[in-house]
């Protein structure tokens, strides 16, 4: 009886203090942890370049709002690899850059190019029943982006490795999934199991290891496919979730579903496409901070494209940015130009600005040429009424090219073309028809989807009778001519999103007003306009041939004169400014580099010296001319620092017969100039004070007296005398025992030589080998 008093004293006593810790506030045992927030991203079976575009927009708010978690709920077969590879590397670099946790989530079944993305999750989350695997079966046709090339399957086997290693999971699972040839075994031993692959399997079962099972997982012919349960076995998947509900409970998560559009704008009015993957927005604490203030700003683009033009391109851009801009609109209007300067617009849009802003290509009169290289690097076009883009084959004025020359051009010029389409979702085939003749495109209709795609002529082999109908196949371009689209064809085929009309100011307005409506957003108005500036106009309009050529002339003729007189004067100092003039502009636009303008002033160097200093005409002046003559034809040459200047591109060798062109005239109306100032000049009574005019100079005779001022000339044409010093072209002379300054019209006479005068202007003497 009292060992039954006691031990209900003791429970007793347990009861209150288990009641009493229970009840203090901070001594919870195991307390309740609140639920983390994560975003589930639905990740839609046709994941397009658009829906790529959306997706990242929605990282890039969920990472802004300090998210923690990200789930990816795959779903179907995915046939975009071009976008599901670069949403897996997102997914990676959050892990890396933002240390969020990326999970996978696959309610029924993960196949084709999903599993890239899939992989690159740290975590795995699947329904027991779902399947996952089957990587390239599903996408051996053609990927869903309009236009893009077969798919490398060893391209795909190497992404999927990497993407798994970087996950976590094993690299062979995704390979046997990607690989027919793939067979993949698994074996244990006291407890322990491997994946192996057949190598492994002979080498480790001849250690002693075991079969798992009753054979290899997928046979020599198929490639892995997995329910979720197995995959769970066999490491891939880290727990089963048959809902989201399940796996919010599991995880312990707070979850905000983002849903993404897997509506393609290539072939669709862009104008009529949902806009719910734009405008989707996770709601927001009222102390998380607002993203950037949408705001436009146009850059006008136009003329001829050249180097000032990328300079004032990116001075603009970087003043854009710099303001606050958001959306980037680039005004076409030019014909092209250049190549190299094409390129380097073109890579630092697709490269730098589109990291940095939303980019448009607004084609207000033509983007021809280069100005098409430049647009398709925006991530949209939008074109003008009666407008024209394409014709970028290369071409060689006063030649052709032809065979591998020719090749050798256009592949790289197609690569630029086909790799900027494939990121901004432009049709691949049609912009490269745009370089090469000899490209033939179909629009073949995908029965799958509904939608118009396109392809090369030599690509049609290659489709699938059951995705696509071959027989309704439309030829839109012969390998006779180069794709230009008018509005109407560019808008039909894919590559303009949209077509606006009126004058400018209606246009531009059309413009914004279309992007306000597809992306959810509204500029503020007037939207800024920023133009190149007259100091930029200045240098395009003085390095032209035309303008250059008469500077040349200038500083010829501003030399000649200036040394035809004692002194130094006006002309001197003019051709001073002109060289300057002309070197620093070409200098601004990579035209001049710094050792081609030393070059040049070396040579002029050479020259005087040789004149003025060094008897005879020598080593010293034949160098100075071919030092001068090199510089200014290296100048006709833009070349970066380090580079050969010698014309490479058809727009090179433009350029350079143009400014070889301009020299020689140049160099001819400097002739006829330097006859016209030596005859004619010291005559005019306004223009000969322009140049100080050479002065007869009276010498001491011995009886003590000067002879007669020098205004008094006493000599007459025809009259003999020795030349008392050298005469280059200017020096002093004796006749009937006077000393005269005199001049030659630009012979060169040495000392003591028997000369006679042949024509007296003015108070100037000139004089000729007697």
């Amino acid at each position: 009886m009292r060992k039954t008093i006691t031990t209900l004293r003791i429970m007793t006593v347990l009861g209150l203090l288990t009641l009493l810790t229970i009840a203090t506030p901070g001594n919870a045992q195991n307390p309740i942890p609140l639920p983390d927030q994560a975003v589930v991203i639905n990740i839609p079976p046709n994941f397009s370049s658009d829906a790529l575009q959306a997706a990242n927009r929605q990282i890039d708010r969920a990472v802004k709002q300090g998210v923690k978690t990200l789930v990816f709920r795959f779903s179907g077969a995915n046939r975009s690899f071009d976008s599901m590879w670069k949403l897996a590397r997102r997914i990676d670099q959050l892990h890396n850059d933002n240390q969020i946790r990326t999970l996978a989530f696959i309610p029924d079944e993960a196949r084709g190019m999903n599993l890239l993305a899939v992989m690159a999750c740290k975590e795995i989350y699947a329904d027991e029943f779902a399947l996952i695997g089957q990587v390239l079966p599903a996408v051996s046709i053609r990927d869903q982006d309009k236009g893009q090339p077969p798919i490398d399957p060893q391209s795909v086997i190497k992404k999927m490795e990497i993407f798994a290693k970087a996950g976590g999971h094993d690299p062979l699972l995704a390979r046997a999934m990607t690989e027919k040839r793939m067979i993949l075994y698994k074996v244990t031993q006291s407890g322990q199991s491997k994946l192996v692959d057949q190598p492994g399997f002979e080498k480790l079962t001849a250690a002693g290891w075991k079969m798992a099972g009753t054979g290899p997982l997928a046979a020599a012919d198929q490639m892995l496919l997995l329910d979720g349960r197995t995959a769970m076995e066999l490491g891939l998947v880290n727990q089963l979730a048959a809902s989201e509900e399940v796996l919010k409970k599991l995880l312990n998560l707070s979850t905000t579903p983002v849903k993404l559009t897997d509506e393609s704008s290539t072939g669709v009015d862009m104008a009529e496409v949902p806009v719910d993957a734009n405008s989707i927005i996770i709601a927001q604490d009222a102390t998380t901070p607002e993203t950037r203030t949408p705001k436009a700003v146009f850059i006008t683009c136009s003329e001829m494209i050249d180097e000032g033009l990328l300079e004032s391109i990116k001075r603009r851009t970087e003043e854009a940015l710099s303001g606050g801009a958001t959306y980037i609109i680039y005004e076409m209007d030019t014909y092209g130009g250049r190549v190299d300067s094409a390129l380097s617009i073109h890579k630092y849009i697709l490269h730098e600005v589109n990291k940095k802003a939303h980019t448009v290509a607004y084609v207000r009169t033509d983007a021809i040429s280069a100005g098409a290289l430049i647009s398709v690097a925006c991530e949209d076009i939008i074109m003008k009424e009666n407008t024209k883009i394409g014709d970028c084959a290369p071409i060689q004025m006063g030649g052709t090219i032809e065979g591998v020359e020719r090749e050798k051009i256009e592949t790289v010029l197609r690569s630029y073309f086909g790799d900027a389409a494939k990121s901004n979702n432009y049709p691949v085939a049609i912009v490269k028809a745009m370089v090469t003749v000899k490209i033939e495109v179909w629009q073949v209709k995908n029965l799958q989807t509904g939608k118009n795609e396109y392809f090369q002529g030599d690509q049609l082999a290659n489709l699938d009778s059951y995705v696509y109908d071959l027989l309704g196949k439309k030829r839109i371009d012969t390998d006779e001519t180069l794709v230009t689209l008018d509005h109407e064809e560019a808008t039909k085929y894919g590559l303009s999103r949209t077509v606006v009309k009126g004058l400018d100011k209606d246009a531009r307005e059309a413009v914004l007003t279309f992007l306000e409506k597809r992306d959810d957003v509204a500029f503020p108005r007037p939207a800024d306009y920023i133009t190149t500036n007259w100091s930029e106009e200045m240098v395009r309009w003085i390095t032209g041939p035309t303008i250059s050529g008469i500077l040349l002339m200038i500083a010829m003729l501003g030399i000649y004169a200036e040394l035809n007189s004692p002194g130094i004067g006006l002309p001197g100092a003019v051709a001073v400014v002109a060289l300057v003039i002309l070197f620093g502009c070409k200098f601004t636009i990579g035209m001049a580099n710094w050792w081609e303008i030393a070059m040049f002033v070396l040579g002029i160097s050479l020259l005087i010296a040789e004149i003025f200093v060094i008897p005879g005409f020598g080593v010293a002046g034949i160098a100075g001319i071919l030092l001068v003559l090199i510089s200014l034809i290296a100048m006709m040459v833009a070349n970066k620092p380090g580079e050969n200047p010698l014309p490479v591109t058809e727009y090179d060798w433009n350029q350079f017969t143009n400014q070889l062109l301009a020299m020689i005239i140049g160099i001819g109306g400097f002739i006829i100039g330097a006859i016209l100032i030596s005859r004619y000049l010291p005559s005019i009574p306004m223009a000969n004070k322009l140049i100080l005019q050479p002065m007869a100079e009276s010498v001491t005779d011995r009886t003590g007296f000067a002879p007669a001022p020098s205004a008094e000339i006493t000599v007459q044409v025809g009259q003999e005398g020795i030349a008392l010093s050298s005469l280059r072209p200017s020096g002093s002379a004796k006749f009937d025992a006077k000393r005269f300054n005199v001049v030659t019209r630009g012979s060169l006479i040495e000392a003591n030589q028997k000369i006679k005068i042949v024509a007296i202007d003015g108070n100037s003497i000139v004089v000729a080998k007697a």
